[in-house]
């Protein structure tokens, strides 16, 4: 039986943490795009670990990202491994960022880097994950030489050791891509969307959220040129996606459907 579910609550229910409660609610397996979706999802989200780390992944892809924060604390609290802790801080880093709490996103990154840099090779791919993470983080803080500075670093380690249309190359030109947004260059903001866009339309299937998030991308870059009409088109396929891909209660639906009402009043 291969039943798909919703998780509608994670809580512990002892005092040590060892014992936690997920309340899920059961709904229908039978569209086959949900289908594929769901196999990509789960080769992404931890695909050698289980349990509650593959959980914790699955949680942040579904915007539960409190559930998500206190899985990994309870986790970051149980390990003395170096190496899961690297893991551990990665991923509390990545909640934190999504919540807004840039400093403390930064703070855990930062411990996951140290430990990194301490036991790999200059040009691993979990470097790369990392400066990758950083920027980011420092392309909403405003920093954007900064920004710039760690995804040219993560960039320059996944242009080494992967094939050109390696989705990880295409996270890297997506963000170099916002910096360059930010920074009113939207030239080559557009340049690096549209890279992205090539070897995401390669690697995942038609309504994969990472998708969303590129044709997003490019609908901002085109407001910012004033080209509305553009912008309103991948704005609502970034919709048509996350209505398809995502939670109903997902903050990235909102924000999509916030910025098409936007845009057809300047149309």
């Amino acid at each position: 039986m291969h039943s798909v579910f919703r998780i509608r609550e994670i809580k512990p229910i002892n005092k040590d943490n060892r014992l936690w409660q997920v309340d899920l609610s059961l709904t229908s397996d039978t569209d086959p795009e949900l289908q594929t979706l769901t196999e990509c999802l789960r080769n992404e989200t931890f695909p050698t670990e289980s349990g509650w780390y593959r959980l914790g992944a699955l949680l942040i892809t579904m915007g539960q990202f409190d559930n998500a924060y206190q899985i990994y604390e309870m986790l970051l609290k149980q390990t003395h491994d170096d190496w899961e802790k690297a893991n551990i801080y990665h991923q509390l880093g990545r909640v934190q960022d999504y919540k807004g709490e840039y400093a403390e996103s930064i703070r855990f990154n930062e411990k996951a880097l140290e430990i990194k840099q301490k036991t790999l090779p200059p040009d691993d791919y979990n470097l790369a994950v990392t400066y990758n993470n950083i920027g980011l983080v420092y392309e909403k803080m405003s920093e954007y030489s900064k920004a710039l500075s760690f995804g040219e670093k993560a960039l320059e380690i996944k242009q080494k050791i992967l094939p050109p249309n390696h989705p990880a190359l295409a996270n890297s030109y997506n963000n170099i891509g916002l910096v360059y947004e930010k920074m009113g260059e939207y030239s080559k903001a557009l340049s690096f969307q549209e890279k992205a866009l090539a070897i995401k339309q390669k690697c995942f299937p038609p309504n994969h959220p990472e998708l969303a998030i590129t044709y997003n991308n490019l609908s901002r870059v085109y407001t910012n040129m004033a080209d509305y009409s553009k912008a309103l088109l991948f704005c609502e396929r970034a919709l048509h996606i996350g209505q398809s891909s995502l939670p109903p209660n997902h903050p990235d639906l909102q924000k999509y459907q916030k910025d098409i009402e936007s845009l057809r009043k300047k149309i």
